[in-house]
């Protein structure tokens, strides 16, 4: 049985990000309303998808910081961000 779970963060999830931000964008600039309250909505989406699970890793995370353990960068494919937390706390 693995003592220790890891969580590894998603670079895709902040080019989607970006491209619902771009979306409302041209929307907002080209004034076609649909396609900017189809941005809001997906944004919506977004925020509720994310922070949810952020909100749950950060519990995790505070409660193990004595013990756990970062590898990777938030940017990187080919190498993304890691944290090692004891199962206890996971």
């Amino acid at each position: 049985m693995d003592e220790i779970v890891v969580y590894e963060f998603r670079p895709w999830f902040v080019c989607l990000l970006y491209a619902i931000l771009l979306t409302i964008g041209v929307g907002y600039f080209t004034q076609q309303n649909a396609i900017s309250y189809t941005g809001i909505d997906l944004m919506v989406l977004y925020l509720c998808t994310v922070t949810t699970q952020h909100r749950n890793l950060c519990k995790k995370v505070s409660q193990a910081t004595a013990t756990a353990e970062f590898s990777g960068s938030k940017w990187s494919f080919a190498n993304p961000l890691r944290v090692q937390i004891p199962r206890e706390f996971g």
